[in-house]
C-alpha cells in the first residue's frame, strides 16, 4: 500500500487552492475532512494508506522496527512489557538492561501517533503489559491522556521524582507554553477530558489527579534531565521502572521475550562428529519429537513468571535441559549413530578422504 502523509495532502490542497484562487484551508481543516472521509468508508487513516506524520519505532532484543500498519500485529507479539516513551534517547540509553530482562520499548517520537494507539491494542489483547513515559509537563501529561485509560503512566511525575530521590527544584526548567493547562486542569479536577475537538472528549480518566497544575503552569521536568542524574548509574533508573511494572504486572508471560529453541546443537560433538555440525539440520524433525514433551513443559512455565528473569540465563537453562532430555533417551543414541554411517558413507565424504 503506497502511503501519504497529511502533510503530503495538505500541501497539494494548497497548491490547487492557489490554483482556483480560493481561501488557503489549515493543516487542521485538512486533517478533519480526512478524518471525516475515512470515518464515512468505515476505516482509520492507516487502513486507507494515510499516515499522520513520522511513525513510532520499537525496539526489542538490539532491534529497531518501524511501527507500521503492516508490522502493528507482529510487534504486539514481543516484549513481556512494551513501554512507550515520548522522548526520542531514553530508549538508546535503556536498551541493553531492557534486553537483559525482555522488555520492548516503543519511542513515540513526542506523540502517541495512530499506530501506536493501534500497537496498545494489539499488544494488551496478546498478553504483552502496557506502560507510558512522557516529560512532566501539559503536552506530556495530555500525550499520556490520549493512551487508553487502564495504561498506567509511571512518569515522570511526582511519584517518580520521590522514588528516586529527586527534588524538582533541581531538575526542572521553565514551562514554554501553558496553552495546555485548561486541558490538564479539567483533567485534574475532573478526572475526565475536556468536553470538545479532542480523542477523548468527555471521557472518565483519574490517572492525572495527583498532577501539581500550579507547578506545570511555570515549570516542567524532562526525563532527558531526570536520566542526566543517573549518568554512570544507567541501570538504577531502569530497576525503577522495574520495581513499578512489578508493582503494577506481578506475573507475565515470558514466551513473548524468550523462543525455545526448535533445533539444539549438542556440546559433545563426537556423538555426531564436529565435521557434520551442518547436516545436524537433517535431524531437526527427529529433535523435536523427543523434546516435544520438555517443550511443552517449558513453554507452560514461562506462561507465569513472577517478576522478571534474566532471558540470557533462562535461554541457557532451557538448552541445558532440552540436551539431557536428548542424552537420556534411549533411542537416541542409536539414531545419531546411525545417522553418523549415512553421513560418513555419502560419496561427498569419501572423496572429501581421497583428496585429502
Amino acid at each position: 500500500m503506497k502511503m501519504k502523509t497529511l502533510n503530503t495532502i495538505w500541501y497539494l490542497m494548497l497548491e490547487t487552492f492557489e490554483l482556483l484562487g480560493k481561501k488557503l484551508p489549515t493543516r487542521a481543516y485538512v486533517k478533519q475532512l480526512v478524518g471525516k472521509w475515512a470515518e464515512e468508508q468505515g476505516k482509520t487513516r492507516a487502513q486507507l494508506g494515510i499516515i499522520t506524520g513520522v511513525r513510532a519505532e520499537l525496539y526489542f532484543d538490539g532491534e529497531w522496527t518501524s511501527v507500521s500498519f503492516d508490522s502493528i500485529k507482529e510487534l504486539a507479539k514481543d516484549g513481556t512489557d512494551i513501554i512507550f516513551i515520548e522522548k526520542e534517547g531514553v530508549p538508546d540509553v535503556l536498551g541493553e538492561y531492557a534486553d537483559k530482562c525482555g522488555i520492548a520499548m516503543v519511542n513515540t517520537r513526542g506523540k502517541l501517533t495512530e499506530y501506536g494507539k493501534e500497537l496498545i491494542d494489539a499488544a494488551k489483547i496478546a498478553g504483552g503489559h502496557i506502560a507510558i513515559m512522557t516529560d512532566y509537563d501539559a503536552a506530556g501529561v495530555k500525550i499520556a491522556s490520549e493512551s487508553p485509560r487502564k495504561i498506567p503512566w509511571i512518569g515522570a511525575n511526582d511519584d517518580m521524582l520521590r522514588d528516586l530521590g529527586l527534588d524538582r527544584n533541581e531538575v526542572k526548567v521553565s514551562t514554554t507554553s501553558d496553552s495546555l493547562i485548561p486541558y490538564i486542569t479539567c483533567l485534574v479536577e475532573n478526572s475526565s477530558h475536556p468536553v470538545g475537538n479532542y480523542v477523548k472528549s468527555g471521557e472518565y480518566d483519574d490517572r492525572f489527579k495527583d498532577v501539581d497544575i500550579e507547578f506545570l503552569k511555570e515549570d516542567r521536568v524532562e526525563l532527558d534531565s531526570i536520566l542526566a542524574r543517573f549518568d554512570g548509574k544507567e541501570e538504577e533508573f531502569f530497576d525503577y521502572i522495574k520495581d513499578k511494572l512489578k508493582e503494577l504486572y506481578p506475573t507475565r508471560d515470558y514466551n513473548r521475550a524468550i523462543d525455545i529453541p526448535s533445533t539444539i546443537v549438542i556440546e559433545d560433538k563426537q556423538k555426531i562428529g564436529a565435521e557434520h555440525e551442518e547436516p545436524l539440520e537433517i535431524i531437526t524433525e527427529r529433535v523435536g519429537e523427543i523434546t516435544k514433551k520438555e517443550s511443552e513443559l517449558i513453554e507452560k512455565e514461562l506462561k507465569d513468571v513472577e517478576g522478571f528473569l534474566v532471558v540470557e540465563d533462562k535461554l541457557k537453562a532451557i538448552k541445558e535441559r532440552l540436551v539431557k532430555v536428548l542424552n537420556d533417551d534411549p533411542n537416541y543414541k542409536d539414531f545419531v549413530e546411525e545417522f553418523n554411517e549415512l553421513v560418513e558413507s555419502h560419496p561427498f565424504f569419501e572423496n572429501q578422504e581421497d583428496s585429502s
